[in-house]
């Protein structure tokens, strides 16, 4: 396979499949949970993290490091973070806000999962794994939640 030497790249292909699959993938766990609770759908792919996230569903997909492995193939091992942000103000009778927004938060990052999981990224990406999942509340100002989750992972190119 040709690969890339520029993490971006990588990115590049990561947010160009999610943006391809991530709609009928959440419309798919909705489905599946059969619940009640509604994911929303991806509102803005981001390159770079933003002060202010507009929208209900943000995602951002950044390179954080580059490294070149020395074997006859040349790999290239790209770290990507993508970070899943979602914001809700509504609450159920049996879901209070910020618990919507956690349900909502691990199933969309559910869907990034699979996505990546299930999919080439490009004719230049040989594996893709995650290495970690981490969440955490961003703010809550009483009527808005905004929770947060990191999703990081390796791009192996050659």
């Amino acid at each position: 396979m040709a690969g890339t030497i520029n993490p971006q790249d990588s990115a590049n292909n990561i947010i160009s499949v999610l943006s391809g699959s991530m709609t009928a993938k959440l419309s798919a766990l909705n489905t599946s949970y059969d619940d009640g609770i509604t994911l929303d759908n991806v509102d803005s792919y981001w390159r770079a993290p933003q002060e202010n996230y507009p929208n209900k569903v943000n995602i951002v997909v950044a390179p954080i490091s580059s490294e070149v492995v020395n074997s006859p193939e040349q790999r290239q091992l790209h770290q990507i973070s993508i970070e899943v942000i979602v914001t809700g103000s509504q609450s159920s009778s049996t879901y209070s806000g910020t618990e919507l927004v956690t349900i909502r938060l691990w199933r969309t990052c559910r869907a990034v999962q699979e996505c990546i999981n299930k999919s080439t990224l490009s004719n230049n990406v040989d594996q893709c794994y995650i290495n970690n999942l981490d969440a955490s509340e961003i703010g809550v100002d009483g009527s808005r939640f905004e929770q947060r989750a990191e999703i990081n992972l390796t791009v192996y190119t050659s």
